[in-house]
């Protein structure tokens, strides 16, 4: 359970500091909220505080009961929408997801299957039975995730358009990897700090859902109704903090090379540097 708990804390942390937190952060821990002449506020500072000392999930056992960070870590753990499996080896998974998992550069650090409740599964596989189905993938920014798990996709929050209103698969993961975004989770995760997140999903071949045609381009697929999808997959990636570094320094290269051209080319037309050379 470590590593799932470890999973969920850090998702419900990446949409606590999102400046988009009251949006994605729902359900909301009522650890957190004050009430006041009738009035119920939400103290985001003090969750943050609170998740801010969080120990590790290997150190969790070692928390007072009654201390706010047990009653927040248990219920971000008890939540019942769903459930995460930590999937070890790609063996595990279907072919098609599996094949994704191992495409080059777009190997996952982690792979987790979700399993939602009993009422929502059921209503699904009906759809799946009538109308077929098949696997696609959805890049998205990592502190979105915490609003999938508990409240599924919600097509009108897409800021994408181009091809109508819905939520944008890919059936292949490569083109999902442009719509990624890393955003930092918890700080004290396994997973890593800045995590970035590919959503494999089951799509229903409903008449409703638009796949490639003359108005959909190849590879992708668009979803208007919530109901005719599912997640089903997490691909978590690792953004390794090194990678932070080397961007700042490749960009001090380009300034560098940048300001040595305009150098040289300020050098070569000054007259008295052409003098000196015999140029005239």
């Amino acid at each position: 359970m470590d590593l799932e708990g470890d999973l969920e804390v850090s998702v419900f942390a990446a949409a606590a500091q999102s400046f988009r937190w009251d949006t994605l952060l729902r359900p909301f821990p009522p650890t957190h909220v004050r009430t006041e002449a009738g009035v119920a506020e939400k103290c985001r500072d003090e969750l943050l505080e609170t998740l801010a000392r969080l120990p590790p999930m290997r150190d969790s056992a070692g928390l007072a009961a009654e201390s706010p960070e047990s009653a927040l870590l248990q219920w971000i753990l008890r939540r019942k929408s769903h459930s995460l499996r930590a999937i070890p080896t790609a063996a595990e998974l279907p072919p098609a997801v599996a094949q994704a998992a191992l495409k080059g550069h777009l190997k996952p650090t982690h792979v987790f299957a979700i399993s939602r409740s009993s009422a929502s599964e059921e209503a699904f596989e009906q759809l799946k039975s009538a109308h077929g189905y098949e696997v696609a993938f959805h890049g998205t920014a990592f502190e979105n995730v915490y609003s999938i798990l508990h409240n599924g996709f919600c097509s009108h929050m897409n800021k994408t358009s181009l091809y109508g209103e819905g939520t944008y698969l890919s059936t292949d993961s490569r083109v999902c990897s442009n719509f990624m975004k890393a955003a930092h989770g918890w700080q004290r995760s396994q997973l890593g700090h800045l995590v970035s997140v590919i959503v494999v999903c089951e799509v229903v071949h409903h008449p409703d859902v638009k796949f490639p045609s003359r108005e959909i381009p190849d590879k992708y697929i668009v979803v208007p109704n919530n109901d005719h999808l599912r997640p089903v997959y997490l691909f978590i990636y690792r953004d390794e903090p090194v990678r932070d570094r080397a961007r700042p320094a490749r960009m001090w290269m380009l300034y560098l090379f940048y300001a040595l051209l305009l150098l040289a080319i300020g050098l070569y037309r000054a007259k008295w540097l052409q003098r000196l050379l015999g140029l005239r």
